[in-house]
């Protein structure tokens, strides 16, 4: 058992399927995250590190930890044929806002080079689809990440 699978199964209050849940639920979302950071081709480490630090501001994980679930995230990510499976976890598990907060941070990772290439673009109107969001919930997300950039 690696350390994120003992890390989410730590405490014996939870339900195992509980637990399963929260795993598998970090992993959709770091999946969604480094599909972004692939797609133009070059995932750069001030990409990664963006990730790991949103990974351990958001859900509590140490930086060992957020980097191992980068590693599980990323061979989930291989072996799947779409983005669906990630996408429709986080909608039977996120609220509105906490879509809204994730594709912000998303927008944060496409800006993290300063530059926005078609894939990118591209798939940011996808995920906004698959995520059941507005095109003025995606359009505000990206003002909000571009200020922070």
């Amino acid at each position: 058992m690696g350390l994120i699978e003992k890390f989410f199964k730590k405490d014996d209050d939870k339900s195992a399927g509980s637990a399963d849940k929260e795993y598998d639920l970090r992993v959709a979302t770091c999946a969604v995250m480094l599909e972004i950071a692939n797609i133009d081709g070059n995932f750069s480490e001030a990409e990664r590190k963006r990730i790991v630090s949103f990974l351990e501001s958001n859900f509590g994980l140490s930086g060992e930890i957020a980097s191992e679930l980068i590693e599980k995230a990323g061979e989930k990510l291989e072996s799947s044929i779409d983005l669906w499976g990630f996408t429709n976890r986080i909608n039977e598990n996120y609220k509105r806002e906490e879509k809204i907060r994730l594709i912000e941070m998303i927008w944060e990772i496409v800006f993290t080079d300063d530059y926005m290439d078609k894939h990118e673009d591209y798939l940011m109107k996808k995920l906004g689809k698959l995520l059941r969001l507005s095109h003025q919930d995606i359009m505000e997300a990206k003002m909000k990440a571009k200020r922070k950039a």
